[in-house]
């Protein structure tokens, strides 16, 4: 590649066949790279090699951390708006009536279950 700078875009592809291109609008900033010399113009006899493989393991792994962020709600946007209020719901069964039962103090010390309401009168 000349020297210059560039641009990097990853496109993936989810199970669903929907393809996310990154980045993208949304993402905080652009990943550019640089090259200051094509290695045609290097003048040194030791020259740093990068080989296709450590190319691609370097995209593989930019592409699990992307896949990562997407799959995790990384790139979450805002909350939206509040929805419409939705239908009433059915009316409920109705209940059981209530039993007040009206007794003396006696007879309510006198009760082994208390379970219930009682007014006591007197």
């Amino acid at each position: 590649m000349p020297a210059g700078q560039y641009l990097l875009e990853v496109w993936i592809d989810d199970t669903q066949g929907n393809t996310a291109i990154y980045p993208d609008t949304s993402y905080p900033s652009v990943i550019g790279f640089s090259i200051k010399k094509n290695i045609m113009a290097a003048t040194s006899t030791v020259i740093t090699t990068l080989t296709l493989a450590d190319f691609e393991a370097k995209f593989d792994d930019l592409q699990k951390d992307l896949q990562s962020k997407v799959t995790s709600g990384y790139f979450k946007g805002d909350k939206g708006d509040k929805g419409d209020k939705g239908d009433k719901g059915d009316k409920g069964d109705k209940g059981d009536d209530a039993v007040i039962k009206v007794v003396t103090q006696s007879q309510y010390d006198s009760l082994t279950d208390k379970s219930g309401v009682y007014f006591i009168k007197g």
